[in-house]
């Protein structure tokens, strides 16, 4: 006996469920946009790391660029990220672009904070002593700074990549409803055939 006749798209019965999880990964269709999605994901992350090292590094190396980089940086943080994916859906249209500049947004800074932290946290008697024996810049680089921030960096990426997962959510679930609401047929009456 049913109280009220709920239609079953909005609440579909428990059993349904997993009958429709099966149709769905039966067919080709969904690992097509698995596969999609999940380009979007490395591709977003994959830069945001390169991106996000190199400014890190950058940061740390120049007091001066800090001081102008690091308040951007807090602002596009706290800046809650759906409410900048309209802002990439007009900059960069409905399609990959868009999502991936999305996911390397939500990338991005925890790989900076993170490694500029790390960099941070080296003692100066580890670079008074390479620069006593003479050390290159490079091998300051390689033996000191890289092992060094290597736990934080690998935390970092954690982050980043549920980081980048979730932005990938997010940007699918905008553009679709986004062109569901540009495609409506109830917006363009004259689309719509009556029978």
């Amino acid at each position: 006996m049913t109280l009220v006749q709920v239609p079953h798209f909005m609440l579909p019965r428990p059993l349904s469920v997993p009958k429709e999880l099966v149709h769905q990964f039966s067919g080709s269709s969904i690992w097509l946009h698995i596969g999609i999605t999940l380009y979007e994901v490395l591709v977003g992350f994959i830069l945001g790391v390169i991106v996000g090292a190199i400014i890190a590094y950058a940061i740390y190396k120049s007091e001066t660029l800090s001081d102008y980089v690091k308040p951007i940086l807090i602002f596009l943080q706290v800046a809650p990220k759906i409410a900048l994916v309209p802002l990439f859906v007009v900059w960069f249209g409905l399609g990959l672009t868009s999502k991936i500049i999305v996911v390397f947004s939500m990338v991005v800074f925890p790989i900076i904070i993170g490694i500029e932290s790390a960099l941070r946290q080296i003692p100066s008697s580890y670079y008074d002593l390479l620069h006593v024996v003479q050390s290159p810049k490079s091998k300051t680089i390689v033996d000191l700074e890289i092992p060094y921030i290597l736990p934080e960096v690998f935390a970092s990426l954690k982050i980043a990549i549920v980081q980048a997962i979730i932005g990938a959510t997010v940007a699918n679930g905008w553009q679709a409803n986004m062109v569901l609401v540009i495609f409506n047929p109830l917006r363009h009456p004259h689309s719509i055939h009556h029978c």
